[in-house]
Formats: C-alpha cells, sequence, structure tokens
C-alpha cells in the first residue's frame, strides 16, 4: 500500500482521538514557542549564510550529476516542480491570511491602518522568502551532492558520511531514516489536512456542499490518490506534468486578480513591499522586537528577529516536511 494510503489511515486514528491529543499538542507547542524560538530564527538566519556563502564561492560552480550529464527537465517543468513542492497549498490559504492577520495587528504598526497594511505585506514577505527557501535549498543541496555526486543511497543517512562513515549502512543510519520518515509525514499530515478543509470550504462557499468530517476524509483520499498516480508514473510524466498544470493554474489565478483589480494597487504594493523586503532583511533576521501582552502593552520579555508565534510555526512545519521538497 502506497505511503499516502498509510498516511490518511494514520490521519483518520488521530481525528478519532483529537479531544485527546489537543492538550498536549498544544502544550508542547507552547513550550517550544517559549523556549525554543531563538533556536528556529537563528538556524533559518544561518543557513541563508550559509548557502550565500556556497553560491559565492567556488562551490557554487559544482554540478548536481556527473560533469557530462545534462537536466532531466526543463527549466520552466524545473520551476514548477519547486513551486509545488515548496509551497503547494500553503499560498493559496496563507496569502489571504497572514496579511489580514498582520493587518489586523502587528508589534510594529497601529492595527487596520496604512502603515499595518505595508508592514503586514512586508512580514509576509519575510515568511514566505529567503528563510524557508534557504532550508529547503540546503537539504536539496546536500541529497543531491552526496547522490548524485558519490553514488550514495539518496536517502539523509548519506549527508552524515563524512562524520560516520559506512555506519550509515546501519543501525545509525537506519534510525536516521525511520526518523526522518515520521517528520516528514507530520509535515504532509498538516498539508494535506490545511488541503482537505480550504476545498471542503470552498465547495461548501459555492456549490453548497456540507462542510463536514466525511466530505474532508473524502477529498483526503481524492488528494491521496493523485498523488500516488504522480508517484507510481515516475517524476518524468506524473509528477512534472501535475506540477506544470499546478503552475498554470497558480499563473492563471494571478493574471485573473491583476485584470479585475485594481491593478494598479496591487502592482504599487508589490514594487513597495518588494523595496521594504530587501531593505529591511537583515534587520528582520537579527532584530530585538517588544514581546506584547494580551492587553496590547509591551511586556518586559524580549523576542529575536521579526518572526510571531504565527511565523515561527509555519517554519517549523517548513522544517519538517524539507525533503519532501527535493523529491518534487
Amino acid at each position: 500500500m502506497s505511503q499516502k494510503y498509510w498516511l490518511l489511515l494514520s490521519y483518520c486514528s488521530v481525528l478519532s482521538k483529537q479531544n485527546k491529543l489537543e492538550r498536549p499538542s498544544k502544550t508542547l507547542q507552547l513550550f517550544l514557542l517559549q523556549n525554543f524560538k531563538w533556536f528556529y530564527i537563528l538556524l533559518m538566519t544561518g543557513v541563508v549564510i550559509l548557502l550565500l556563502f556556497i553560491m559565492f564561492s567556488r562551490f557554487g560552480h559544482i554540478r548536481l550529476g556527473k560533469d557530462d550529464e545534462e537536466p532531466d527537465f526543463s527549466f520552466v517543468s524545473w520551476i514548477s516542480m519547486l513551486f509545488s513542492g515548496g509551497i503547494g497549498v500553503g499560498l493559496v490559504f496563507w496569502a489571504v491570511a497572514e496579511p489580514m492577520n498582520y493587518y489586523i495587528s502587528n508589534p510594529f504598526t497601529p492595527g487596520l491602518s496604512d502603515e499595518s497594511a505595508s508592514m503586514a505585506m512586508q512580514l509576509t514577505f519575510f515568511h514566505w522568502g529567503l528563510h524557508p527557501w534557504a532550508i529547503f535549498c540546503m537539504t536539496a543541496l546536500a541529497l543531491a551532492y552526496f547522490s548524485h555526486r558519490k553514488g550514495l543511497p539518496l536517502s539523509l543517512r548519506s549527508v552524515l558520511y563524512p562524520i560516520i562513515g559506512d555506519r550509515i549502512y546501519g543501525p545509525i543510519g537506519h534510525t536516521i531514516d525511520i526518523l526522518t520518515i515520521f517528520v516528514t509525514a507530520f509535515g504532509i499530515a498538516q498539508s494535506l489536512g490545511m488541503s482537505a478543509l480550504q476545498m471542503n470550504t470552498g465547495l461548501s462557499q459555492v456549490f453548497g456542499i456540507e462542510n463536514s468530517l466525511f466530505n474532508q476524509l473524502s477529498l483526503l483520499a481524492f488528494l491521496c490518490t493523485i498523488a500516488t498516480y504522480s508517484a507510481v508514473t515516475g517524476v518524468n510524466k506524473g509528477m512534472k506534468y501535475l506540477s506544470n498544470l499546478n503552475m498554470l493554474l497558480a499563473l492563471s489565478l494571478v493574471i485573473i486578480l491583476l485584470v479585475i483589480g485594481p491593478t494598479r494597487y496591487l502592482i504599487h504594493t508589490l514594487i513597495e513591499t518588494t523595496g521594504n523586503y530587501a531593505q529591511n532583511i537583515i534587520g528582520m533576521s537579527f532584530g530585538v522586537i517588544p514581546k506584547k501582552t494580551r492587553a496590547g502593552k509591551t511586556g518586559g520579555r524580549l523576542t529575536i528577529g521579526v518572526v510571531d508565534d504565527l511565523g515561527t510555526i509555519r517554519w517549523d512545519v517548513r522544517l519538517s516536511y524539507f525533503k519532501r521538497t527535493y523529491y518534487s
């Protein structure tokens, strides 16, 4: 049975016990946010700096394959697969929800103002910009190098070959791969669950279909079937075709939004936000900002980086399914 279907069965089992899992999950999440948010932020920024060094050094000229090999995919298909594997359904939901969230409230500007609208877009760009893609890129580089250049298995254990040598083929390597599967499964489950909720809500709003657990599970089964088809037919067929279709739909959505407008405002916002993001990215990566209390007053705690709980959770999820992006 496909891994996707095992994931679906696991998801159904979790749903049956969601009331028992809710409290410990929230407790663990709160503990991580309170004590390790600084670690997430410094880790993400450190990876960005390391990748910039690799890109501009002699290591940036290393081909991820044999010296005489050519790329298997066109540039357009390659970008489409990266886009589909790295962002996916999250862009559809958070492209609207996150700016609205920061427009209502953010640490820097009064809520529901012109200033908060500009800051909301800047924070959204930061959370979806270089930092999350750096995690994907770093993992993909490591896997591709040791697999295509060194002939090692296409597995996360191979990344540790310079450290533990042939022991990657023993219990240590097996443990690494098992943990990778579990962590990746949790990340994909989050993405699939969000997909089902969004699709069910959209169908309910447009066609009046009931927003229910049964329909959400049915949509999950449908998504798993499509994913299984893409996996069975291989990267050259199913995954490439689905990714190209996904990119075409995304571009169509962008064009439709630009046409129906307000076109001038959207273009102005895009240019302004891109400039603000480029201008403030260093300060946003390392800045220290006050942590606001629920009452809206500035408390004594400080948070490193311009990343609130929402951004940290999303970066945490990206860390959990970074490996999936390489295979996409």
